[in-house]
């Protein structure tokens, strides 16, 4: 024979049990639905590089292609000056690297 304490409590379980039974159905819900979003972003997120990576790439390689055509026309119209820079540039690598050897 149960006494109205433990009725009362016995009740007061079986809420509590429908409770966190809820309360896990509600988080697994929020969390799925998290997910997706962080799901759509990062599908959003590759799209846009998929997008705008060639373009940016196209502008990279522009740019160097720049650079080198630059480079190309200065050591056309100064072939002794970039020969005595090219000079001067193997002479310091090489000092600074005869001088890492000779310390080991």
């Amino acid at each position: 024979m149960e006494t109205p304490k433990f009725s009362e409590t016995k009740n007061d379980l079986n809420e509590l049990k429908k409770t966190t039974i809820d309360a896990s159905r509600d988080i697994s819900s929020t969390a799925s639905v998290h997910a997706e979003k962080a799901k759509d972003q990062a599908s959003n997120l590759v799209r846009h590089f998929q997008e705008e990576a060639p373009a940016q790439f196209d502008q990279v390689r522009a740019s160097i292609n720049d650079v080198l055509h630059s480079g190309l026309e200065y050591v056309s119209a100064r072939p002794a000056s970039s020969l005595m820079v090219a000079l001067g540039v193997g002479v310091v690598i090489g000092f600074l690297t005869r001088s890492n050897c000779s310390r080991d």
